[in-house]
This record gives structure tokens, sequence and C-alpha cells, in this order.
């Protein structure tokens, strides 16, 4: 008798505009999810608001058995730190975080990439921190675009899509 196959996991991806929206977090659709939803196996969630970050925990409830990757630009990737103290991100990608201080990592994040530019400008900016025991969880990526023109870019998206596209093979 023949096994059954088991059904592959989803890739779930979910991203969030800083404050701007679409004004200055526009390559976060543009860009970033419009690349990310050219890989099989991988679905893209319309993009959210930085305060929307309940509804993409709610989201994620509904679909434990697949891959969840949240990603945010600014105030979004402070609020992408939110979903984790409430339900599991396999993968966290977080653009130059800033606005809110965020969440500290632990036992929801699966793995993190702290995307810091290093361009000067006038953000204010934090560090995301893990809880103790779970600080190798995050790597730290450093740019040089500026805070808007962070999501806009297309090297940093396929360093991002690389690690889904991990996820997803």
């Amino acid at each position: 008798m023949a096994k059954a196959a088991t059904k592959k996991p989803v890739v779930r991806v979910y991203c969030m505009y800083g404050l701007g929206g679409p004004i200055w977090s526009g390559g976060i659709e543009s860009v970033l999810a419009a690349g990310l939803r050219r890989i099989p196996g991988v679905v893209v969630q319309p993009t959210r608001r930085y305060s929307q970050y309940r509804e993409i925990v709610e989201e994620i409830r509904k679909t434990p058995g697949d891959i969840h990757v949240v990603i945010g630009h600014s105030m979004g990737a402070s609020t992408a730190t939110y979903v984790t103290d409430y339900v599991k991100v396999d993968l966290l990608v977080l653009y130059d975080l800033a606005g809110f201080e965020p969440s500290l990592l632990g036992r929801n994040t699966g793995r993190a990439i702290d995307i810091y530019d290093t361009f000067p400008d006038m953000v204010p900016e934090w560090r995301v921190e893990a809880v103790k025991g779970h600080e190798k969880k995050i790597e730290r990526w450093y740019s040089r675009y500026g805070h808007t023109g962070q999501d806009d870019s297309a090297e940093l998206l396929n360093k991002v899509a690389a690690e889904v596209k991990k996820l997803a093979a």
C-alpha cells in the first residue's frame, strides 16, 4: 500500500507599511510584496498598515500548519514584533524599525532579520532584542538606502526573497 503524500505547508507572507502608508513605505507593496508573489509556494497577503497587526495575528491563527513570514517597514516593523507576542512567526523581517519600541523576541519567533539603515536620517530607531536564551534568533543586516528607501531596494528584495525561497523549498 502506497504512503499518502503529506501536504507541503504554504508559506504565508504578511507585509506592513510604516506610518506614512504607501507614501513613505510604498516599496513594501510595489517592490517587496510584488517580488515575493512570484515565488512558487508563497502566498503574499494584501499589505497592511502598521496598526493592523491584530488582523495578521487572527489570520495566522487560522493556518497553524503553514509557514508564516511577517515583514514590516519603520512603524510596521515595530508592530510586526507585536505579532510574535500572540502567535508563532517563522521569519520576521524588520526594515529599519522605528516609531514604537518593539516587543522582545522569544519562543514565538523562529528567526528575525533586523535591517538597520546606517544612512543619516532623522527617524528615531530602536534595535530589536530578544529575551534571554533567544538572542541567536536575530540576524543583523545593514544598508545605506535611507529610511524611506530601504523598502524600494532591489538588492534587499533579492536578499529577503532568497530567505523566503528557503522556507518554500
